[in-house]
């Protein structure tokens, strides 16, 4: 009986206590993701603890074939979508070439764009319809990777790259092509114009700056302590300075050696090997580039060089030497040219006579030979009371052509710029030094002036212009397009090599590069009358003699 009893309390007991528990019927879900590694947004699909997740197709993959998915990135153990989802998870699309796939053929576009002959530039395009275009050659410094062409002194084959994106797939082609050298005009040995022009001022070339220039002088590279060339000041220009060789423009680097930067020059001239060393720098970046010749700018050896005059004098005579054999033996076109200073107080720092024999041409730098002390001339035509004795171009020519230096060698220089000073008339006392300012800023703020309180003076003696800036006090020395074309003409009448000009960035108007052309490229009526008579006669001769 008491057994009896104690079950049924047991059994009482299990029920009042189920009825009292509440049943949980949450259900857990996890996320599985799908990344096919093509670029397509991943998809993700929720699932049920303990459920199984169907697999999907992923977006074809052009030059592949899909094999399924796998758990781990890189791996190809495919996942077995029999198995239970009990966490979150991520698959991956695994992926092999397509060994039927039909690779496409792009290669007729790298010949319809590229000749086998490269004479002129190129159109390179970098789209053509949805296909993306990247072009690249073997020497960027000849054709570079937009298709310019910086033509070469001798033919050079190079290759052109071609790379196609076509929808995630590349195709790559190559091309060896031929570019032609560049062909210049002989040089006059006279009535030849040499543009100096700095890359501070560069702004490109007007079509009286190509017509009248037969060389640029392009400013500056430097001579490095391994007596190497340091080229960074022209790289941001150099193709855009190159560009005017396709008038028949030549091209040359300008090496500046001023003051301090006279130094390295010094010290490379010092030695025979380090003479060679700086002429095959030299050679190097002239072949680099595609430039035309070398232009040597150390303009006062002796000073500030921590060496003699005489020494500098010497080692500047043998350095020329060795720049000359270095270059003619590359190719004899090459100019080799050397600024120079004119005046009393520069040349004797030369042996003048032997620095001719290897220079093609000598730039004496006929300007900035103005008094400190009075306002005078900075680049007269000739000597006056209102120039420093000597400090004239005629003096200066005559100064070189007694040191041996042929007339046909020396070129003139011709100022794009004036000086300025504090006084009140030509020949009175100046104070305060002389500012250089370029033309475009004569022109804007003098010349623009004139009959109101800016006077216009001419020396008939010395042929040379100036202004008087009568409310400020201001003197100016200058070239015009009048002393521009005396000069000129005094260059053609003393049959000189022709005249240079410091420098063309500073007029942007053509008003002075215009002088200099009519000064000395073009032909007067008188010239051209007299040559229409020469010919009737030379004509008339010869069926004479018939």
């Amino acid at each position: 009986m008491l057994k009896r009893i104690l079950l049924c309390i047991v059994l009482f007991v299990a029920l009042f206590n189920g009825s009292c528990v509440e049943e949980d019927n949450t259900i857990s879900t996890f996320t599985v993701s799908f990344d096919s590694l093509i670029g397509e947004k991943i998809e993700s699909i929720e699932v049920e603890e303990g459920k199984t997740v169907d697999a999907i197709t992923p977006k074809s993959n052009k030059g592949y074939i899909f094999l399924g998915w796998t758990k781990e990135f890189g791996s190809n153990v495919i996942f077995d979508f029999q198995t239970p989802i009990n966490s979150n998870i991520i698959l991956y699309a695994v992926w092999e070439e397509d060994p039927n796939y039909n690779i496409k053929d792009y290669s007729y576009l790298i010949d319809e764009y590229v000749p086998d002959v490269v004479t002129t530039s190129l159109e390179l395009p970098k789209t053509l319809e949805d296909l993306y275009l990247i072009w690249s050659t073997s020497n960027n410094y000849t054709l570079t990777n937009y298709g310019e062409l910086i033509k070469p002194r001798s033919d050079e084959i190079l290759t052109v790259y071609l790379t196609v994106y076509d929808f995630g797939v590349l195709y790559e082609y190559e091309k060896e092509v031929k570019v032609e050298a560049i062909e210049f005009e002989p040089l006059d040995s006279n009535n030849l114009v040499f543009g100096y022009y700095s890359t501070w001022n560069f702004f490109g070339y007007t079509d009286k700056m190509a017509e009248t220039c037969d060389v640029i002088n392009l400013c500056f590279g430097y001579v490095t302590v391994d007596y190497k060339i340091d080229v960074s000041s022209i790289l941001p220009v150099i193709n855009q300075v190159l560009a005017v060789r396709e008038k028949g423009v030549r091209v040359v680097l300008s090496i500046q050696g001023y003051s301090s930067a006279g130094t390295n020059f010094s010290k490379a001239a010092s030695t025979e090997e380090g003479r060679t060393t700086l002429a095959n720098a030299m050679l190097g970046v002239v072949e680099k580039f595609h430039l035309d010749g070398i232009d040597i700018d150390w303009e006062y050896p002796g000073f500030n060089t921590g060496t003699s005059v005489a020494v500098d004098k010497a080692n500047y005579t043998l350095l020329c030497k060795k720049i000359s054999e270095t270059f003619k033996k590359a190719n004899p076109d090459y100019l080799i040219t050397a600024a120079i200073p004119g005046g009393s107080n520069g040349p004797y720092r030369f042996d003048l006579g032997n620095v001719a024999k290897y220079l093609d041409f000598i730039h004496i730098m006929t300007y900035d030979l103005q008094s400190g002390s009075s306002a005078s001339h900075h680049t007269a035509l000739y000597d006056s009371s209102n120039t420093l004795s000597g400090c004239s171009v005629a003096s200066s020519v005559q100064t070189y052509k007694n040191n041996g230096v042929p007339a046909s060698k020396i070129v003139i220089g011709i100022a794009f710029y004036g000086k300025r000073t504090k006084a009140t008339a030509l020949g009175a006392r100046a104070s305060g030094g002389y500012k250089a300012l370029t033309y475009d800023v004569l022109r804007e703020e003098y010349l623009n002036r004139l009959n109101q309180d800016v006077v216009y003076g001419f020396d008939e003696v010395s042929q040379a212009p100036y202004l008087l800036d009568k409310t400020n006090g201001y003197y100016i020395t200058y070239d015009d397009e009048v002393s521009i074309k005396l000069k000129c003409q005094y260059a053609k009448d003393n049959d000189l090599g022709g005249v240079m000009i410091w420098e063309i960035g500073e007029d942007k108007s053509d008003t002075l590069i215009t002088a200099v052309y009519d000064g000395i490229k073009s032909t007067t009526v008188e010239q051209k009358v007299f040559s229409s008579i020469l010919k009737i006669i030379i004509k008339k001769e010869e069926c004479y003699e018939i």
